[in-house]
């Protein structure tokens, strides 16, 4: 099975790029995006962890009566 080739012409230079060159780079761009899109998501993740972490100094620092008025109903309208 032979590969499409394209023929592009620049001066008296003549460049053959076939197909799957650029399968190949379409390839490698999508695992560098998928890279950084699990990065990301991983750093996202560690912030909400974070956050987690710290309820109860906020709720300490709330006191009682404010945690149940104010922060409860605040988290729970939240989209995690």
């Amino acid at each position: 099975m032979k590969c499409k080739r394209r023929t592009y012409s620049s001066g008296n230079h003549s460049k053959e790029f076939p197909v799957f060159v650029r399968t190949l780079i379409v390839c490698c761009i999508s695992r560098v995006l998928f890279e950084i899109l699990a990065q990301w998501h991983c750093v996202l993740f560690q912030l909400r962890l974070n956050s987690i972490k710290k309820l109860s100094t906020i709720a300490l620092a709330l006191g009682v009566e404010r945690t149940r008025k104010e922060l409860i109903p605040f988290l729970t309208g939240m989209r995690l």
